[in-house]
């Protein structure tokens, strides 16, 4: 992997910005990708950030990786503040160690007062304890070092009321970056909410969608969502990887690895490809999941009479899973199949693109992650229903059949690309 160091003065003034990110190293899984991707490009196009978040003795995270602290580079500023957690009591409460997401998506279990509660209680989400302590920090740096602009990136979308106070207190421009939608995220729809609860949250969603003097979206679907409460302009910069993995050998005398890396819940539903799977010579492959799998789903797995056919691997570092996806003859997206989900696209596609090995999707009619397959000739998406197309497309992959992704088209979504976009806003926010 390519490691980089934050480049030492040469001539050039760089500008500085503030990065207000709850997920940073150690932080493990989607949330903390982003930032952490694009963040070792800004020096080279003339920005110097300042990373501001949480520290990971106060801060709850759904997963770890300690692996990703060697990707945050040498003599970049990184400034961590406690933060007040009802997460923390959460788990105790229940007696896990897991702690959720932010809509307790991975917690199909839980109980209707602990999602009401989530709901209606914490609002815009659990981790708004930390803004506090992010701001007494913020104040300084801004005395310190007089940045010329500041970046928040949720979720958590509390993060974003941390850019609205410091700009109406210091006039500092500011760019919210939106990883997901806010009000219509799919967990947001699917918990028991008043509609006091959900009018406050709109109207913090209104507040930063106003006031921030740019907005990035990581999906052009994200934007026309968020265009429902407030009509503005809206950039889209993706999410993206930073350089192809090369291929690994695999073990002598191995099957083909169909490989997916990431959660897979029951709203992703993923039965077609365990259909399809069932139909295919179970000598032939091996399904390799690295993430997580829920309950409703590891009981789907065995109903299709594949778990024979099944290599869990669990939640892997970031390092192991570019190895895994190293090894992968396919790889399968999927992503949740509920109101708006045509306009995810889901981060690991372009760890996908990187593998430069052919991708099988599972995703909702329209969806803006099947336009990039189709743009970069990566790969094949089905819907829901299609577990006979789908079958079809393993079967010819396994053949040799099937096209190889187009390097040069996905190399577009390099972050050292696409860090140039995201300097361009910058640019024209701080004027």
């Amino acid at each position: 992997m390519l490691l980089r160091t934050v480049p030492h003065d040469t001539g050039r003034r760089m500008k500085k910005l503030l990065l207000f990110t709850y997920y940073w190293p150690p932080a493990g899984g989607a949330g903390v990708q982003r930032w952490l991707g694009f963040a070792p490009y800004l020096p080279e196009n003339g920005w110097k950030p300042v990373v501001v978040t949480a520290d990971p003795k106060y801060a709850t995270y759904p997963q770890r990786d300690e692996s990703l602290e060697a990707r945050v580079p040498e003599g970049m500023h990184v400034v961590r503040t406690k933060s007040l957690e009802p997460l923390q009591w959460y788990g105790r409460l229940v007696g896990k160690d897991r702690i959720p997401y932010g809509g307790f998506s991975n917690e199909k279990g839980s109980s209707l007062p602990a999602k009401f509660m989530r709901g209606n209680f914490f609002i815009p989400d659990a981790r708004r304890g930390w803004n506090r302590h992010a701001l007494r920090a913020a104040r300084k740096l801004i005395r310190d070092y007089s940045p010329e602009l500041m970046v928040t990136t949720g979720p958590p979308h509390s993060t974003h009321l941390i850019g609205a106070e410091l700009q109406r207190k210091s006039g500092l421009p500011w760019v919210a970056d939106m990883r997901d939608p806010w009000t219509e995220v799919y967990y947001n729809l699917a918990m028991p909410r008043t509609n006091l609860a959900v009018r406050y949250d709109r109207s913090l969603e209104r507040k930063v969608l106003t006031r921030a003097d740019a907005v990035i979206t990581a999906s052009p679907g994200f934007a026309r969502q968020f265009s429902r409460n407030v009509k503005r302009e809206y950039h889209t910069v993706t999410n993206g990887f930073d350089d192809f993995i090369p291929r690994k050998a695999k073990p002598p005398g191995a099957p083909f690895y169909i490989t997916y890396a990431g959660t897979v819940a029951e709203s992703y539903r993923p039965q077609a490809l365990f259909r399809a799977l069932a139909g295919l010579d179970p000598a032939a492959y091996r399904l390799r999941i690295a993430g997580s799998i829920a309950p409703e789903v590891a009981e789907m797995i065995r109903a299709a009479g594949i778990a024979d056919n099944l290599d869990y691997l669990g939640y892997l570092p970031h390092d192991r899973l570019r190895d895994e996806l190293a090894c992968a003859d396919l790889t399968v997206l999927l992503s949740p199949d509920t109101p708006g989900g045509e306009a995810i696209i889901p981060g690991k596609l372009f760890e996908y693109l990187s593998t430069g090995r052919p991708v099988a999707a599972l995703l909702p009619s329209g969806s803006a992650a099947a336009s990039i397959l189709k743009s970069t000739g990566a790969g094949q998406a089905f819907t829901h229903e299609d577990a006979d197309g789908l079958r079809a497309y393993i079967a010819a992959a396994m053949a040799g059949a099937v096209e190889m992704p187009d390097a040069d088209k996905a190399g577009l979504y390099r972050r050292e690309a696409l860090a140039k976009q995201l300097v361009e806003i910058f640019n024209g926010a701080a004027r």
